[in-house]
C-alpha cells in the first residue's frame, strides 16, 4: 500500500507533463484522484470475498498496466499537444490509481 502512496506523490509531476502547471488545478485533480482511489479501495474490499484475491489482483494489475500504457502514449512528447489529449491522459491516470487500489488488498 505504501508504494501506491509514493507513486501518488509524483502526481504533480505527471500533471506537469500533461501541461497543467496551475497549482490550484493540480490540487483539485489530486483531490479527485484521492476520492477515486478511495472508491477503488472500497470496491476491492467489497468484492474480494466473491472474486478471490488472485483474480482480483490479476485484474487490477492488468488493467493498471494497460492504463499506464495509454497514459504513456497520451502524454508522450510525440505528436501535437492539445487539451483533449492532456485531459484524456489525466483521466487515465486517475483510472490507473483506482484500478491499482482495487487489487491492493
Amino acid at each position: 500500500m505504501r508504494r501506491i502512496v509514493l507513486t501518488a506523490d509524483f502526481l504533480p509531476a505527471l500533471l506537469g507533463l500533461a501541461g497543467i502547471t496551475d497549482t490550484n488545478r493540480q490540487r483539485e485533480l489530486n483531490l479527485v484522484n484521492s476520492v477515486t482511489s478511495m472508491i477503488g479501495a472500497l470496491t476491492g474490499s467489497a468484492i474480494i470475498d466473491h472474486v478471490g484475491r488472485r483474480k482480483l489482483m490479476l485484474f487490477a494489475s492488468c488493467s493498471a498496466m494497460i492504463g499506464m500504457l495509454i497514459v504513456g502514449g497520451l502524454l508522450s512528447p510525440a505528436g501535437e499537444d492539445n487539451s483533449i489529449r492532456a485531459n484524456a491522459g489525466i483521466s487515465f491516470i486517475c483510472m490507473f490509481f483506482q484500478h491499482r487500489m482495487v487489487g491492493s488488498k
